[in-house]
């Protein structure tokens, strides 16, 4: 038998040379102890995490950090030449910290008006919350609840989690639905957030 997949959801994962992890902890640590970064971590006004995501500054810029821009466009032209689209020109979209302390979480959400999305894992501990996707095929999964088919598999499994991993970078297509489940570490969780859009 030949079994062929249809339909499939892509996730790239990539880890950043060490030097630069370390570079990139540095910038953003003294952001964030600036007055500029105190001001603009907040609490999520719907959500139980600390964000910058509604200062409406990019915090690639403000944190100096072009190093990880720069991965983080080249990562989005090889995976969407994986796709098979080529000649794409990229651009940064939007950026912000996401910082959740221990007991924090964030609820089910996209990153829609973007291309590509990315998480970059600043400060990770175990168990600090894995990121979620549930299977969005909403058919698919409603079949195998009712029909008791679903397994652990990647193949059939209704929802696959990531854990973090500092200095790792995870990379989907922006419309894919994702949450963190709860920080069961003793030490925050500090990632990066980066949507990317076609300029071309």
């Amino acid at each position: 038998m030949n079994v062929e997949i249809m339909f499939p959801v892509s996730l790239a994962v990539m880890d950043v040379p060490p030097a630069m992890r370390e570079a990139v902890r540095a910038k953003l640590s003294a952001w964030l102890e600036s007055d500029e970064g105190r001001r603009d971590l907040v609490a999520s006004p719907t959500q139980s995490f600390l964000t910058t995501a509604a200062s409406g500054h990019s915090v690639l810029e403000l944190a100096a950090l072009p190093e990880l821009q720069q991965w983080a466009l080249e990562a989005g032209s090889n995976f969407l030449q994986w796709f098979g689209v080529t000649g794409a020109k990229l651009a940064v979209k939007q950026s912000w910290v996401d910082v959740a302390r221990p007991g924090m979480q964030q609820n089910e959400h996209a990153h829609e008006g973007g291309l590509l999305s990315a998480i970059y894992y600043v400060e990770a501990a175990e168990g600090c919350g894995d990121l979620v996707f549930q299977d969005p095929v909403a058919a698919r999964r409603a079949h195998r609840a009712f029909t008791a088919t679903n397994a652990s598999t990647k193949q059939s499994a209704q929802q696959m989690n990531h854990a973090p991993i500092e200095g790792r970078m995870l990379m989907f297509e922006s419309w894919l639905p994702h949450s963190v489940s709860g920080n069961k570490s003793t030490t925050p969780r500090v990632s990066i957030a980066i949507d990317l859009q076609r300029i071309n």
